[in-house]
C-alpha cells in the first residue's frame, strides 16, 4: 500500500513539473504578452501560428548544441533570445525583455537612442504583422535556455515604422497625449 502511495506521489509529482514547464513556455502566453504591448499602441493582436511554432521548434533545434544567438535567416521575422543557466526562463521574462525596448524607441522619427537596440520591440509591435509562432529549448551541456519567436508578415523592414501614429495609446486602443 505505502509503496502505491509512494508511486502515485511520484507520478503527482512529474505530472506538475510537465505542467509547470509547458505553461512557462505556452503559446497562450507569448500571445497574450506580445499582444498587451501592441493594444499600447493600438495595434491588431497576433494570432498563433503552428506552422510558424513548427519552424520555430525546428530552429531552436538546430541551435540546442551551441545556442548561439544567430538568426535563423528564414522568410519570417524572428526574435531571439538566450539565457544563462540556472534560471527558470519565462516567456513573460522574454516578452518583457523585447518590449523594454520601447523606452528607446523614438516614435515621431523611427529611429533607436544610439548604443541601444529597437528592433525586437519593433517586431512585437509591428503592425502588419499577423500571426507569430514560438519556441524554446534547454541547451546542452547545461548552457542556458534559447528562446525565439517567428512572425509574419515580417517586420523591421528599412525605411518604413512599425506603426502609423505616436503617443501614448491605452490598452482600448484610443489616443491620449
Amino acid at each position: 500500500m505505502a509503496a502505491v502511495a509512494a508511486s502515485l506521489l511520484l507520478l503527482q509529482c512529474v505530472a506538475s513539473m510537465v505542467a509547470g514547464v509547458a505553461s512557462q513556455y505556452s503559446s497562450q502566453s507569448f500571445v497574450d504578452l506580445q499582444n498587451a504591448a501592441r493594444a499600447d499602441v493600438g495595434v491588431a493582436p497576433l494570432a498563433w501560428d503552428d506552422t510558424l511554432a513548427a519552424y520555430a521548434r525546428r530552429y531552436a533545434g538546430e541551435r540546442k548544441g551551441d545556442c548561439a544567438l544567430v538568426h535563423s535567416k528564414g522568410p519570417y521575422g524572428e526574435n531571439i533570445f538566450w539565457g544563462s543557466a540556472g534560471s527558470n526562463w519565462t516567456a513573460g521574462d522574454v516578452v518583457a525583455l523585447w518590449v523594454q525596448e520601447k523606452q528607446y524607441y523614438n516614435c515621431t522619427d523611427g529611429s533607436c537612442a544610439a548604443g541601444n537596440v529597437c528592433s525586437h520591440y519593433a517586431q512585437v509591435v509591428w503592425a502588419n504583422t499577423t500571426r507569430v509562432g514560438c519556441a524554446a529549448v534547454s541547451c546542452d551541456g547545461n548552457g542556458g535556455t534559447f528562446i525565439l519567436c517567428e512572425y509574419d508578415p515580417k517586420g523591421n523592414l528599412q525605411g518604413v515604422r512599425p506603426y502609423a501614429g505616436c503617443g501614448q495609446f491605452n490598452r482600448s486602443g484610443t489616443y491620449a497625449r
